[in-house]
């Protein structure tokens, strides 16, 4: 009811579909840089940059020059330089909100400062967001100086168009999160923070050589990180503001990942790990059970005290937590174990009835962390039982789906596989894909397999275990899990989306898990 008053930029843009479609020769997608200026002493100008959103390259760049009595000056090239960036928490693009210009012809020097960070605009649809907001101009124009205000629109950040960049992106912004957490050389005063004081004296080099140093050895060979991303993008699906829970949700589960791995490799005896020697070659088996152990429990530190999560949402976190760390290791004892199953007539009689026990084995060890993780989410969101529901549904699903494009790794290997390929074959463990290339092969194939790995008549052990994986594959096994995994995340997405309203944080997720199932 009280009246207001004040100064507006109206802009008015028209033209046809070629300002957004990308050009069907080059694929370039375009966006842009754009300043409107309105100077205190009359005068106006129009700067644009036009950018490929893909290299983020400029293409081209003019400016206008409005001045009272004269027709409009067109100019040529500018030079524009950012000076200030913004992330946004919605869409997560990264804005240049702040900027110095530069025009020849004028000889002048403008600098755009921003009267506020948060200009995104969401929209729903190609492009996801923009970027608008008013600021101060000052510089100078032809050796004078100058000042005013400005208009700045900032088109095409927020396109998801190179996902390999915004991947890299994601997994630079967690590695960052790791390292403020984890030293990578134990101090005291970092012992002080994780332990609270000495009584006595810590003894800073035995926490770096026996931890910090063999944990840095793993997590410095880089890794997918998608357990994390997936984190952080579902909690802004629902609603959440990510920022006061970000180490939280990223270091959990990339810490017990890590140690999950450390201890993997001594149980199942592994020489590689991401393409180097697996921790217990290099530091010893004592060194890296206790290395791994340790990174089960320290990143639930992220929980104690939290200033965010009220008591009852801290318990509710350690309860799902401990239930993991449980489940877990029930997964590991399956999956131990069927390392026995060779021995065993049935498994090849009924590869089917083994297959069922070996997805559960991978509901228990691989999925439960990201379902707990996911049920963590759903604790901060508060959300209510059915998107619970969805969520955790999905989240085993994602699990189950990746564990299964694991085992095709393994037996195919590709770009970024760190292990031996066929190393499932060398130690006698019969995955999900082995026992669904046993369900297509007949009884004689199936013979001649068993006698391939378990057979102690086979001279030369290489030989038999490449013919065994030549059987395998010529099963068509691999193709139909990889499939298979396809389609349970296909299933699994269309139900959780249900549930997820539209948001750039959502349609990442998408594109994220397209990517890691194609």
């Amino acid at each position: 009811g009280a009246s207001v008053q004040g100064r507006a930029w109206f802009d008015h843009q028209w033209g046809g579909e070629g300002w957004f479609r990308p050009d069907p020769e080059t694929g370039r997608v375009l966006g842009w840089n754009w300043l409107a200026v309105n100077l205190e002493d009359g005068r106006d100008l129009i700067l644009s940059v036009s950018r490929d959103m893909v290299s983020r390259d400029a293409l081209w760049s003019a400016a206008i020059l409005f001045e009272p009595g004269k027709v409009p000056r067109s100019l040529g090239e500018i030079r524009a330089t950012a000076t200030e960036w913004w992330t946004s928490p919605d869409s997560f693009a990264r804005y240049p909100i702040g900027w110095n210009f530069e025009i020849p012809e004028l000889d002048a020097r403008i600098t755009f400062e921003p009267g506020h960070i948060n200009g995104e605009i969401p929209i729903h649809g190609i492009p996801t967001a923009v970027w608008e907001g008013a600021g101060q101009i000052k510089g100078a124009l032809g050796g004078a100086e100058i000042c005013g205000r400005g208009h700045l629109e900032l088109y095409g950040y927020a396109f998801p168009t190179d996902f390999n960049r915004t991947l890299n992106e994601w997994i630079e912004r967690v590695d960052r999160r790791i390292e403020g957490f984890l030293a990578k050389e134990a101090d005291a005063a970092w012992l002080h923070d994780k332990l609270g004081p000495a009584r006595w004296v810590y003894d800073s080099e035995a926490h770096n050589r026996m931890l910090c140093e063999p944990a840095w050895d793993l997590l410095s060979r880089g890794g997918k990180h998608w357990r994390s991303v997936f984190n952080i993008l579902l909690l802004r699906a629902l609603g959440q503001d990510v920022e006061p829970y970000e180490e939280m949700i990223t270091v959990i589960p990339e810490l017990i990942h890590a140690g999950s791995l450390i201890i993997d490799d001594i149980e199942d005896q592994s020489s590689l790990r991401r393409g180097k020697p697996a921790l217990h070659h290099i530091y010893g088996q004592a060194t890296a059970i206790n290395a791994g152990n340790t990174l089960y429990f320290l990143p639930m530190l992220t929980v104690s005290n939290h200033p965010h999560l009220s008591l009852e949402q801290s318990e509710a976190i350690f309860r799902a937590s401990y239930e993991l760390f449980v489940r877990a290791h029930f997964g590991q004892a399956q999956d131990l174990y069927s390392e026995q199953w060779g021995k065993n007539d049935d498994v090849f009689d009924q590869p089917q009835v083994y297959a069922e026990r070996v997805l559960q084995t991978y509901a228990l060890k691989t999925a439960a962390p990201i379902v707990t993780l996911t049920q963590v989410l759903c604790i901060i969101a508060r959300t209510d039982e059915r998107i619970t529901s969805q969520c955790l549904k999905f989240a085993e699903d994602a699990g189950v789906a990746f564990q299964i494009m694991d085992d095709v790794r393994g037996l195919s290997g590709g770009e970024g596989w760190g292990k031996e390929v066929g190393e499932d074959l060398r130690e006698g463990k019969i995955t999900y894909v082995i026992l669904r290339a046993l369900a297509v092969m007949d009884p004689e194939q199936r013979r001649q397999f068993r006698q391939l790995l378990y057979s102690a008549e086979c001279s030369d052990r290489e030989v038999c275990l490449q013919d065994a994986l030549g059987l395998i594959k010529a099963s068509g096994a691999v193709e139909l899990c990889r499939e298979e995994a396809s389609a349970m995340i296909e299933t699994g997405w269309q139900e959780l989306s249900s549930v997820l309203r539209p948001s750039t944080s959502k349609m990442l997720m998408r594109l994220m898990f397209a990517r890691l199932f194609r």
